[in-house]
Order: C-alpha cells, then structure tokens, then sequence
C-alpha cells in the first residue's frame, strides 16, 4: 500500500517515533499509494497530539488523497472533534470539495456527526475558530439559562415531582432496606 514508517507511526498515534522520523528525513507529505500523507492518517485515526506536531513540522493542511478527502473531510468523517478544531486553527479550508463535491462539513452532516457538523457550521457562519468558539459558549450557556427557566416556570409541580423521584432515587442507591420499602409502596 505503499507506506513508510511515518505513515505507520502516525497511524498509531506514535509522535514521539513520527519526530524521529522526521528528523532523519522522511518528508512529513509523503504519500502512500492512495496519497495519503502522514495529516490524512492522523486526522482519520483522530490522532489529535500527532496532527498537532505533522502542522507544526510544516505538514501541507490543504492535501487531499486520491478521493479528494482533506484532513478536514477525514475528521469530518470520521467524527474526530478535537482533531477537526486543530485543523481549523491552523487554516484547513472548510470550503475544499471532495470528489464526490462534498464540503467537510456536508461529510459531518451526512454521517450524521452533529456536534461536528455544528462546529464546522459556527466556523463557517463565525469567519474564524476562535469566534465560533466564543459565540458557542455564550450561546450555550444562554440556552441552557432559557431552557431551564422556561421549564421551571411553565411546569413547576413537574418540577417539584422529578426533584422528588431524584431524592427516592439516592436513597435506593445509598440505602437499599430504605429502597426496597420505596419499591413496595
């Protein structure tokens, strides 16, 4: 298939072993026989340290293997967050297309990797990573404020009541004579 220690390396996770590589020449784009490099790899095993290290040893963001997949599209794919917010960082293009006129973020949705997706989204809504960071904190702590008050305010006996079966639920859990009583009442 074509690879060379450092696609094996990457693939593993291995980026102490990818730095020795690296420093006794092997190029950090090399490809194997369905061009991937050694990005392509990290990214699709969700390897998060390695890719970090692959970019900061000059590791080409923009490659695409044989099908057209990026890194980007491979995290996409592959539901790999963490991995996908590096790359984003570091420049990726969430408007690259693969062979199948894909963007990474169609990918996401696609595979049904909504968390990713909505990232990719907020990047692409936001300009850059770190607005899209800020705007999804701020939104989600906004929501979470309206969804709890909204039900506080329009349901407060169910409220009260679900309070109620969490504190019959600890006591099974710590007192099991007091949960048995519970059961057969």
């Amino acid at each position: 298939q074509g690879f060379n220690a450092l696609h094996h390396a990457v693939q593993y996770g291995q980026t102490l072993c990818a730095h020795f590589l690296i420093e006794r020449g092997l190029d950090v784009d090399s490809r194997d026989d369905a061009q991937h490099t050694p990005l392509l790899w990290a990214a699709y095993r969700g390897h998060a340290e390695t890719a970090q290290y692959l970019l900061s040893r000059g590791a080409s963001i923009h490659a695409q293997d044989e099908t057209g997949c990026s890194a980007l599209h491979w995290t996409a794919l592959k539901n790999h967050l963490e991995v996908a917010k590096i790359l984003v960082k570091a420049g990726a293009s969430l408007e690259l297309r693969d062979d199948s006129d894909c963007t990474p973020e169609a990918c996401a949705v696609e595979k049904n990797h909504t968390t990713l997706a909505q990232y990719l989204n907020w990047v692409r809504v936001a300009g850059s990573a770190d607005s899209a960071d800020a705007l999804i904190a701020s939104s989600s702590k906004t929501d979470k404020a309206v969804v709890y008050g909204t039900f506080a305010a329009l349901f407060p006996a169910l409220g009260a009541l679900l309070g109620w079966f969490s504190l019959l639920s600890a006591l099974v859990v710590c007192f099991p004579l007091v949960g048995g009583l519970v059961y057969l009442l």
